[in-house]
């Protein structure tokens, strides 16, 4: 198997991405998950061709930031692990769990429905 090589993003390429990120985020828990493209797009500020450069469709920039926010919540719980009982890893973890959700709509939907 070959791993893929993919140069750094340039920095305006990397703030592109950044903002239609947490656009994308916003979009959703303000209007769920049907929410346009052209709506994400334009809270960016970026075009449509910018989008496009970065995500080949919707669906795939909200699976892109669903997972980063499943990495957050696996960084919380292996550090969790390091540092408490088992019993209070539970209960943190499930707090964590509801403010994330609670804090990040995209962790809510489901993606699979998304078009």
């Amino acid at each position: 198997m070959t791993t893929e090589r993919r140069r750094p993003l340039r920095t305006d390429a990397l703030r592109s991405a950044e903002s239609l990120s947490a656009a994308a985020k916003a979009a959703v828990a303000d209007k769920g998950i049907d929410v346009s493209t052209n709506e994400i797009v334009k809270r960016a500020g970026v075009g449509p061709a910018t989008f496009y450069r970065r995500f080949p469709s919707r669906k795939v920039l909200l699976e892109t930031i669903q997972l980063e926010g499943l990495d957050r919540l696996e960084e919380q719980a292996r550090a969790a692990l390091d540092r408490a009982e088992t019993g209070k890893v539970f209960v943190d973890l499930l707090v964590a769990l509801a403010s994330a959700q609670a804090a990040d709509k995209v962790l809510s939907v489901d993606i699979g429905r998304a078009q």
